[in-house]
């Protein structure tokens, strides 16, 4: 099965500030290039990063479901005030295990739009993905190649370790207070309304 999603730049919007969660190395620059807000990380029940901006506390956990091509990234907010904006951007790879992603002018960038999210099928001879939230999100198209993410640890083994990823846009989620929201990266079409012992798993 190829490597679809190749990681999601997610970010918050507090005014007129924006304050990134993930991080990239490219060749002699790292985003972002201040100090980054990641408090604390624990592995127990599912991958789970804690991060701080002002007192306001962001918890993103990770989970896949067993048996099926589904990634889940639940984002929980706390001591924040009403209806932060959430933008992410999905970097998109299509290519198998050992292999790393070039730009390339084969990739089909554009996108079909779905209740909260979109798919996208870059290649004919591989599966759709489909992304979406699980309450009201904006996905705005705006396909870019992302080139030369650095990767150091493949580079100290001796294997490839410059990719370019596609960015097809950006989906932003205006977030009410007490609720969590939660990004669903599939590779099967259906809606995102998961057991609730799945829900409380993630970040429980």
């Amino acid at each position: 099965m190829p490597i679809c999603l190749g990681q999601i730049q997610d970010s918050l919007r507090l005014g007129e500030e924006e304050h990134f969660f993930s991080c990239h190395q490219y060749p002699d620059f790292f985003f972002p290039p201040v100090r980054h807000c990641l408090s604390k990380f624990s592995l127990e029940p599912a991958p789970q990063f804690s991060y701080e901006i002002g007192g306001i506390i962001m918890k993103k956990t990770i989970m896949l479901l067993p048996g099926e091509n589904c990634v889940l990234i639940r984002y929980e907010l706390e001591n924040a005030p009403d209806n932060l904006l959430l933008r992410l951007k999905p970097f998109l790879a299509f290519r198998g295990f050992h292999g790393l992603a070039k730009q390339n002018a084969r990739f089909a960038a554009g996108t079909t739009p779905l209740h909260n999210g979109f798919l996208i099928t870059p290649y004919p001879e591989l599966p759709t993905l489909f992304i979406r939230t699980n309450i009201n999100s904006k996905f705005s198209p705006a396909a870019h190649w992302y080139n030369n993410f650095e990767y150091p640890v493949e580079r100290e083994r001796g294997y490839g370790w410059q990719e370019d990823l596609l960015m097809p846009g950006v989906m932003e989620v205006v977030i009410p207070r007490g609720q969590s929201v939660i990004v669903a990266a599939s590779l099967v079409e259906k809606p995102l309304q998961l057991p609730m012992f799945q829900l409380e798993r993630m970040g429980k």
